[in-house]
């Protein structure tokens, strides 16, 4: 017998949810996934382990926990802060059950807005992001 993968944002036999993009294959041999989701109007990040999860079932088991509310400092961002050598973001959810909302500051009190964005959530089938094996995103 031979198995098929699942339709891309589809789900499997068992289910599990599926991120409708492709990442790239890291040295594990394995391309990691991460997404976001709101629990209420608690920020969720999935991401197995602290690295990254698999394509389908990435949100699955206890790969999710609260993420957001602190002001942390922005690494992943690598454009100059004209302001400060650092850049600041605050992840939260102002719509119950909604989007993640992802708030980059210029300040390390999270007050000063710079820009905002919404992070992906498989669950209403938008891409997951792709990570590395760091942890870090992936472009």
């Amino acid at each position: 017998t031979t198995t098929t993968q699942p339709a891309l944002g589809g789900t499997t036999a068992q289910g599990e949810i599926c991120c409708p993009n492709n990442c790239p294959v890291g040295p594990t041999g394995q391309a990691l996934y991460e997404s976001y989701y709101c629990k209420g109007f608690t920020p969720m990040l999935c991401k197995k382990d602290g690295i990254g999860g698999p394509k389908c079932g990435v949100c699955n088991n206890d790969n999710s926990f609260p993420q957001g509310g602190q002001c942390e400092k922005a690494t992943w961002i690598t454009y100059q802060n004209p302001f400060l050598s650092s850049w600041y973001s605050k992840k939260y959810c102002e719509v119950e059950n909604g989007k993640v909302v992802d708030g980059i500051y210029y300040d390390a009190s999270c007050t000063q807005l710079h820009s905002r964005t919404y992070q992906g959530s498989v669950f209403q089938g938008d891409p997951c992001n792709c990570m590395s094996l760091s942890g870090t995103p992936v472009s």
